[in-house]
């Protein structure tokens, strides 16, 4: 469990370390207490957005979705019927077999004439 923690721990250290080099490369001054606000700013609840977070719209989406769309196994079935046979017969899989491998034996019997 150490090493997993210790990966962790390294990756956000090179991820803070990257944001805050392109803080500063982007021409904002302010330098790393700038970085720290503005850290502190998107890690803060916003009082004014329902409790939903971010995803709260779609979550809202699917509901209503999930609720319009009424529809049983049976229609899902006969939605796209398939032609043919589902199942691979062994027929099928031994011609493939055989026709791959009469061209392995001759692309080595051709690499080996040269």
């Amino acid at each position: 469990m150490a090493p997993v923690v210790s990966w962790i721990i390294v990756a956000l250290v090179a991820a803070a370390a990257t944001m805050l080099v392109a803080s500063v490369a982007g021409g904002r001054s302010g330098g790393l207490r700038q970085f720290l606000a503005d850290l502190r700013a998107g890690l803060r609840r916003d009082r004014s957005r329902p409790r939903g977070g971010m995803l709260g719209d779609v979550r809202r989406d699917l509901a209503e979705a999930a609720d319009v769309e009424r529809s049983s196994v049976d229609e899902l079935f006969t939605f796209g019927p398939q032609e043919g046979s589902a199942y691979v017969h062994p027929q099928e899989l031994s011609q493939t077999l055989g026709r791959a491998t009469t061209r392995a034996v001759r692309g080595v019997t051709s690499l080996s004439r040269r």
